[in-house]
């Protein structure tokens, strides 16, 4: 695919969602990468891909999650524990652990279409960010995950139509 101005990278915790197949916005065939796992998490909704994208965010601090899972059971959870901790020195041990660079990311191609997803904030138990349609050289913004979920779903519509 042809580098162009949208599709970069720019961002550590940054995923490249490749779509193979859909048979509706709600059914896919789809490839999830990031630069910490060298084999790809299979998607098959795109609801699938919040619990891996949170994990990846979780490992690295980044972005940081302003808000914290509240525990009512007496004891300091694990969650609770880091509460206050700041990223700081977790990027450089996290470009430590890195397996793809962002150019192998880049390179990735979906057969219908090729996703790049920027969370650049986790607020109000929530994610803002950007995605790129590498395919189209489009970018958006979104402000909630609904928005995010919603993008990508009418990007798929638009294909199957």
């Amino acid at each position: 695919m042809e580098r162009t101005s949208q599709v970069y990278m720019g961002v550590p915790n940054g995923v490249v969602l490749c779509i193979d197949a859909a048979e509706s916005e709600h059914k896919l065939q789809a490839r999830l990468y990031h630069g910490y796992r060298s084999d790809a998490v299979d998607i098959t909704a795109p609801e699938q891909i919040l619990p891996e994208m949170e994990r990846l965010f979780d490992s690295l601090r980044f972005p940081f999650k302003t808000t914290n899972y509240r525990s009512f059971s007496g004891g300091r959870t694990e969650q609770a524990a880091e509460t206050g901790v700041r990223p700081g020195r977790e990027f450089a041990e996290a470009a430590e652990r890195r397996v793809l660079s962002d150019d192998e990311l880049l390179d990735l191609e979906g057969e219908l279409a090729t996703f790049i997803i920027r969370v650049q904030q986790r607020q109000n138990s929530d994610w803002q960010g950007r995605i790129t349609w590498a395919e189209h050289n489009r970018t958006l913004g979104f402000r909630t995950i609904t928005e995010l979920l919603k993008l990508i779903s009418n990007a798929v519509n638009d294909l199957i139509e």
